[in-house]
């Protein structure tokens, strides 16, 4: 048995042969890996095209906070509730003994603190 597929394509083929070849007609593949359409009518455009809209799309609905409290908004509103979170965080991680609480509560009260400092020093730099 040979490892020849058809007359033009075989596995052993080496460059000399290849460039000798120009008298011969060129290969073709086998009759049974003809490539049949699939009969839907697409246009011819191209992946990004078709893709990116929607990604695009699903990109920046996952990155857009969704905020039904609209109060948050209102200057101080935001910092209180946070306060009133750390505060009930605290009281939970004491009744439960759960560090996880704890450390929630914690990181709260860290960003808190950071925040008066960034204040107190943007109110330094405009004085100046």
């Amino acid at each position: 048995m040979s490892n020849t597929i058809s007359p033009h394509l075989s596995p052993q083929i080496g460059i000399e042969s290849i460039s000798n070849r120009s008298a011969e007609a060129p290969a073709k593949l086998p009759e049974s890996c003809q490539i049949v359409p699939s009969g839907e009518n697409i246009a011819s455009r191209s992946v990004e095209s078709l893709y990116a809209p929607k990604f695009g799309a699903a990109v920046q609905s996952f990155l857009t906070p969704k905020i039904h409290a609209r109060e948050l908004f209102i200057p101080g509103v935001f910092n209180r509730k946070l306060q009133n979170a750390a505060k009930s965080l605290r009281t939970a991680a004491r009744e439960n003994q759960s560090r996880t609480l704890r450390h929630a509560a914690f990181i709260l009260e860290n960003d808190a603190q950071l925040k008066e400092q960034l204040t107190a020093y943007r109110q330094l730099l405009q004085k100046g």
